[in-house]
């Protein structure tokens, strides 16, 4: 009787073990801004206060970095996020996601999800930060941006206004202040997204296809 109570158990868990596991893809805002790993920070620079103004330094000073090669500032650059810096609730909830085409890097909402970004209110200098995630795993960060901005990003933006409720959102990586040089997103680089999206038939123009 014992080795048979074994066997059962060795096929529930050889069953449950095929199961794929539930995906729930979310967006998040985060509890606090961030600070880019991209660049150096102002105050770390020699002698910066003699270059630049002093209220400079006081406003977007604070979060903004500097890229010493290029001679530019960085204002809202590549950012790492974990699950404890991300809001207690999603902005974006999982049925409000309605595909992710990789192709055109589009992402189409609902029409509450849409209203919920057209409210947002982004600094021009430097967006909202936001990360995508899997059962509130972050697996790809960004910046919600005004594209009335005359600052840039030089990571991954979705700009949230002049958006029709039935339109899809465009993500792209910047490239500074230059719109010109925005850059497609290449999502090969984020496998766990992709498998998400595409384990919950919400992938378009599949990369594997």
């Amino acid at each position: 009787m014992g080795l048979d109570r074994i066997l059962i158990a060795l096929l529930i868990l050889s069953l449950t073990s095929c199961v794929e596991p539930k995906h729930s893809i979310e967006i998040y805002l985060l509890k606090e801004r961030i600070k880019s790993n991209e660049g150096i920070p102002v105050d770390k620079i020699k002698n910066f206060d003699k270059i630049v103004d002093t209220v400079f330094l006081k406003t977007i000073g604070k979060t903004a970095n500097y890229d010493t090669i290029k001679k530019e500032f960085i204002y809202a650059g590549r950012f790492e996020v974990n699950s404890n810096q991300i809001e207690l609730n999603p902005l974006i909830n999982d049925s409000e996601i309605i595909n992710l085409n990789v192709q055109s890097s589009n992402l189409k909402f609902s029409e509450s999800a849409i209203k919920k970004i057209k409210k947002l209110k982004a600094p021009m200098q430097n967006g909202i930060q936001f990360v995508i995630c899997d059962n509130k795993k972050p697996l790809f960060s960004g910046y919600f941006w005004n594209s009335y901005s005359s600052y840039g990003s030089t990571w991954n933006c979705i700009e949230y206004n002049n958006i029709k409720i039935n339109e899809e959102l465009k993500i792209y990586k910047g490239n500074g202040i230059d719109a010109t040089k925005r850059i497609s997103i290449n999502f090969a680089d984020s496998k766990e997204l992709i498998d998400a999206f595409r384990a919950t038939n919400r992938l378009t123009d599949d990369v594997s296809d």
